[in-house]
């Protein structure tokens, strides 16, 4: 056994321990100087992170048994035979582990009293999430020990991002060992069921469903509690084909549903396995607090514009509004409400709101929303990407001119040349929008 440092370079730091003796001072008593020193010797070595490393360190053996429904039946005897010897030839002061992915009933008793530790691993929509798995199972290899890995599967894995965990292991040093479970022929099974993004109330849900097996043309029905929700088109399966599902939630709570896999044109071995059933959190519908007055039945006209996604609570007593919480909504709707019928109170505690917990803000009107509704300088102004400044265009009243030149005899001379300088001294002095006349 030899001892190391994870940290050797924070050994510089022990040249500052004669400093102890000279700084602030000159220390007088040795004690008080050693043990100084000592001191600060224990927190460098700390903080060096010493480790032991032992020659006769034991093996970390980590199996990985896929039985989820990805896998095409139980691991057979001659499978369960083999793990069990490779087991037995393994030292004994090793330690072994078990992860099984699938129902933790079906653990073959053959192969069980061979490890020390045992995880079951949750299939989640059903797949087999060998990413996981194979992360865990590194976790359980301590770094510096020697080990390995075992994986029994068919290779049907639904988490295809494996490949980087497994190459850490080989750099590591820590060999990954596969066993290939059968796979039968022309069984076409659904293997995951899905939703990327979380189902709401009046919003259509899309779920993605995959199917695995041989070639064959199928359609994918969804069931609920009420019966058939959806029936997909054909799709055509090469061995492996994702089916997305697409209905709209009625109503919220915990939905469950089974996606069922019917063959249109195909043959399928095992017809018992076509279903899949998961269980799914359905949101409630978005709370809208609508603020208006102005507009008759306009929360009416909303609710049947966007249907039951939406529920609204209209208040048009501003009063009851500034004492609303607004952390109960998930929007707030002011439509053509002038700032002087809403409380400041409110106006501010709204603009909190939507700045610190995200609540959604929707403005809209005409006269009696945004500048026209005297907004400038209120809570709420820097919230809009709209300018609220009221600017007053002034307008000239026109001008019309007429200018009557007397051009008689007696204005000969001097005297038509001054009347013609007046005239265009006094056109110069109109704007564009005025009318002039001569006579």
């Amino acid at each position: 056994m030899s001892i190391s440092f994870l940290r050797p370079e924070l050994a510089a730091a022990l040249l500052l321990i004669p400093l102890l003796w000279f700084f602030p001072r000159r220390l007088r008593e040795v004690p008080l100087g050693l043990l100084r020193s000592l001191v600060i010797l224990l927190i460098v070595l700390a903080l060096m992170r010493p480790v032991t490393v032992s020659e006769q360190a034991e093996e970390h053996h980590v199996v990985i048994f896929d039985q989820s429904t990805s896998t095409a039946a139980s691991a057979s005897d001659s499978t369960l035979k083999m793990l069990s010897a490779a087991l037995d030839e393994l030292p004994k002061s090793s330690k072994h582990k078990l992860l099984w992915i699938g129902a933790a009933d079906a653990m073959p008793e053959a192969i069980i009293k061979h490890f020390d530790e045992r995880v079951v691993m949750s299939t989640g929509g059903g797949g087999s999430p060998l990413s996981a798995a194979l992360t865990l199972a590194a976790r359980s290899i301590p770094d510096g020990t020697p080990g390995a890995v075992t994986l029994i599967s068919d290779g049907l894995a639904t988490d295809t991002r494996w490949g980087s965990t497994a190459q850490a292991l080989a750099a590591r040093g820590v060999p990954v060992h596969t066993v290939a479970l059968p796979r039968p022929q022309g069984d076409l099974r659904p293997v995951a069921f899905g939703s990327p993004e979380p189902l709401r109330v009046g919003r259509l849900a899309r779920l993605m469903v995959e199917v695995v097996g041989g070639r064959a043309d199928l359609r994918v029905t969804l069931r609920g509690p009420s019966g058939a929700l959806a029936t997909t088109e054909t799709h055509r399966c090469f061995g492996r084909v994702r089916v997305p599902v697409e209905f709209e939630p009625q109503q919220s709570g915990f939905l469950a549903l089974t996606a069922e896999v019917e063959i249109v044109n195909g043959g399928d071995t095992r017809p018992g396995n076509n279903s899949l059933s998961r269980t799914f959190p359905v949101q409630d519908p978005l709370r809208v607090l609508y603020v208006g007055g102005r507009m008759a039945g306009a929360s009416k006209q909303l609710r049947s514009m966007v249907g039951h996604g939406f529920e609204f609570d209209e208040n048009s007593n501003l009063g009851a509004v500034s004492r609303t919480d607004l952390r109960r909504y998930d929007l707030v709707m002011l439509d053509d409400s002038p700032a002087a019928r809403i409380p400041e109170q409110f106006q501010s505690r709204l603009a909190r709101t939507v700045e610190d917990n995200g609540l959604g803000l929707l403005m809209s009107g005409g006269s009696a929303a945004f500048g026209p509704g005297g907004y400038h300088k209120s809570p709420l102004e820097n919230l809009l990407p709209v300018e609220f400044v009221q600017k007053e265009e002034k307008k000239d009243p026109s001008t019309s001119l007429a200018i009557i030149i007397d051009t008689s005899g007696s204005m000969g001379g001097n005297r038509i040349i001054l009347a013609k300088e007046v005239t265009r001294l006094a056109i110069r002095r109109l704007l564009p929008h005025d009318k002039v006349g001569i006579v």
